[in-house]
């Protein structure tokens, strides 16, 4: 019996030869080395069979030139996920960071460039900066001027005389000797002789002063025919004089307070003769202002010596 054959019951011992049958060669060779053994055969390996429906594994591409750009695929565009397609939805807000440069300036300077000026509430003219309620309140003072110039020269010239200093001046010759010859104020009144002395020459001055400035009134224009009347009204009519010599005859003080109103009396005269001599250069106007302010004064120094005679 051969040893190397298997028994019955025995699990059968896959040659060692491959599954080949042995060779003549090597079986003789290995006969004659070794006696009852079996050459080892040199190992092999069976190719395994392809599975049909096997994946190639894909190859690896080459690289694109740098010249080359490869189209965008169409899939590149789209949402991984339902989150991301509604975040990239939604309008998206560019709020420049800090330090960000927008065009060569800081963002904050190009928005700030970019930006619409606020509207200014100032006018420039002539290099003054106005503001638009000055520029109201300057063309409401224009328009009120305007319209007072206007009513002004439109209003017809007023008739009878005018208010001028020959006319005060001649006008109040007439009206102080009408109070001082009235019932009320008479001068009749008066207690002291030098008083009544005085009052008749300053009666007198008045008198006269009137006839004579009647010539020179003629020469500058004014007609002293209205005057006499309008003498004895307003705006030339004393009333505070003829009212207090009234009141100082019923409380009798009426030496005093005469003294004392034709003493104001005679001081506004003179100051109004001074300002027709500046005013009024006619010759026979300025003979007749010498005349008179001479013979006033005289009046007001002999008044002046029974004031402070008298105190």
């Amino acid at each position: 019996m051969n040893p190397n054959q298997p028994q019955p019951g025995q699990p059968q011992t896959p040659p060692q030869n491959g599954g080949y049958p042995p060779q003549p060669g090597a079986a003789q060779t290995g006969a004659q080395n070794q006696p009852n053994q079996y050459v080892q055969p040199q190992s092999y390996s069976t190719a395994a069979p392809q599975n049909p429906y096997a994946q190639t594994p894909p190859q690896q591409q080459q690289a694109p030139a740098n010249w080359y750009t490869p189209a965008p695929k169409p899939t590149d565009s789209k949402p991984s996920s339902v989150d991301d397609y509604l975040q990239s939805s939604r309008p998206q807000t560019q709020d420049p960071a800090a330090g960000q440069t927008i065009n060569g300036q800081y963002a904050v300077d190009y928005l700030g460039g970019i930006a619409p000026s606020a509207p200014s509430n100032t006018i420039s003219i002539a290099g003054f900066n106005l503001t638009k309620k000055m520029l109201a309140i300057i063309g409401g003072g224009m328009a009120a001027l305007t319209l007072a110039m206007v009513l002004i020269f439109a209003q017809p010239p007023a008739e009878g005389p005018t208010t001028l200093d020959e006319s005060s001046l001649y006008a109040s010759y007439i009206d102080t000797q009408d109070i001082l010859s009235s019932s009320d104020t008479s001068t009749k009144h008066l207690s002291s002789s030098q008083l009544r002395s005085f009052n008749g020459s300053f009666q007198a001055f008045l008198t006269n002063s009137a006839s004579q400035m009647e010539e020179p009134l003629t020469d500058s224009g004014i007609d002293p025919n209205p005057l006499k009347s309008a003498a004895k009204k307003p705006p030339y009519h004393d009333e505070d004089m003829a009212h207090n010599l009234n009141e100082a005859r019923l409380l009798d003080t009426y030496d005093r307070v005469y003294a004392r109103e034709v003493d104001f009396k005679m001081q506004t005269m003179h100051a109004t003769i001074q300002r027709i001599r500046q005013s009024n250069s006619r010759e026979s106007m300025q003979e007749y202002l010498n005349s008179t302010q001479e013979s006033l004064e005289t009046l007001q120094e002999a008044l002046e010596n029974y004031l402070n005679s008298s105190s």
